[in-house]
């Protein structure tokens, strides 16, 4: 009976050497999986910042070409009317001196008539 109390003695303390070695393991197991999701939520989070910063990055890109674009109309438009008016001060310096021409030739009449 001392044997059998002894091996049944033995075989409690391996299997609360397996339960303590169970629950260890268990708790290790649950702390990596809490690790895991809380990585898996950091990962997300920082994937949709990365996600909205390259939404942002590329409608700044556009505004940049939008500008750009609104820019080289402008300089277009600026040297057509530089241009017209150059020819409009060419024409209206033209018209004085035709003017002056007439204005003489009429002085000219007048004191010979």
């Amino acid at each position: 009976a001392a044997y059998h109390n002894t091996s049944r003695l033995s075989s409690l303390g391996r299997l609360k050497q397996q339960e303590l070695t169970w629950n260890n393991s268990r708790t290790v197991l649950e702390e990596a999986r809490l690790a895991l999701r809380a990585a898996q939520t950091n990962v997300a989070n920082r994937t949709k910042v990365l996600l909205d910063a390259r939404r942002d990055e590329e409608a700044a890109r556009q505004s940049v070409r939008n500008n750009f674009s609104h820019y080289e109309r402008a300089v277009k438009h600026f040297e057509a009317v530089s241009s017209s008016l150059t020819s409009a001060r060419s024409t209206e310096v033209a018209a004085e001196e035709k003017h002056s021409k007439a204005e003489t030739a009429r002085e000219e009449a007048e004191a010979n008539a």
